[in-house]
């Protein structure tokens, strides 16, 4: 097995009304695996999505690439863990998408030259680097999620966090999107309804219900256990057969 590369240590959260959202979660993350995260409404993938970068801050421990989440690891935390939010119109506020792109590098203070090659790598790297002078809201919408991965793409992380980057895409912008996120050689943390998508981008699955890990393993493991995907209404007609023929857990 790899180096770990996220280590989480009892991690609860709780909404200022009260209301529990996450509870006594304990996780590794190796470096270079793919994980999907599942679970029905409400079971707390965001919040936990949200935890890993430090937008919202639990009890218990969270260590990124070997460091803490806490104040003064904060910055560098955020420039290793890239967060890619599932509306592209919360992550994209610049005129063009080079310039979306090159928000974070600017804000490094890196030489002006750099910060162009940073995000003319990134735009090249999901296919968008035409698309560099066009205004935002003239992209569609597969086009939008693509930028909205150049930009965390330009600031060279080590963890990309996807929330439920298919939803809303047609089939085929769908299957290019697919093909995007199998070609980042990057430790990848996949939020996502879609079990489609999980079977072809992940080669692990945690399910989380009411906050907890209820499930966590190999992704053929978890998605060929059909007691178990019945009991937390998932669709397993999306699921290919080579799954579902695999026997069902006890």
């Amino acid at each position: 097995m790899s180096e770990k590369i996220i280590e989480i240590k009892n991690l609860s959260y709780s909404y200022p009304d009260g209301t529990k959202a996450l509870s006594g979660i304990n996780l590794d993350i190796y470096r270079n695996e793919s994980v999907g995260i599942i679970g029905p409404n409400g079971a707390g993938k965001t919040t936990f999505l949200l935890q890993l970068n430090g937008i919202l801050r639990g009890q218990g421990q969270i260590c990124i690439c070997g460091m803490d989440i806490c104040d003064k690891n904060l910055a560098i935390i955020r420039k290793n863990v890239g967060l890619i939010f599932q509306d592209p119109d919360a992550q994209l506020f610049m005129p063009t998408a080079k310039e979306d792109v090159a928000f974070g590098p600017l804000n490094m203070n890196l030489p002006k030259e750099t910060i162009s090659s940073l995000a003319e790598k990134a735009l090249s790297a999901v296919d968008m680097l035409d698309a560099k002078d066009k205004l935002a809201h003239h992209l569609s919408l597969g086009e939008k999620k693509r930028v909205s991965i150049a930009t965390v793409l330009a600031m060279n992380p080590e963890v990309l966090v996807m929330d439920e980057p298919t939803s809303n895409l047609d089939p085929k912008h769908k299957k290019s999107l697919i093909l995007l996120i199998n070609g980042l050689a990057h430790t990848k943390l996949i939020s996502s309804h879609d079990l489609r998508l999980i079977t072809e981008t992940c080669n692990r699955v945690i399910i989380l219900d009411k906050g907890m890990v209820i499930a966590d393993g190999k992704t053929r493991d978890i998605l060929s256990d059909r007691a178990l995907l019945h009991k937390y209404d998932f669709d397993v007609d999306v699921i290919p057969q080579a799954y579902l023929s695999s026997p069902i857990s006890s």
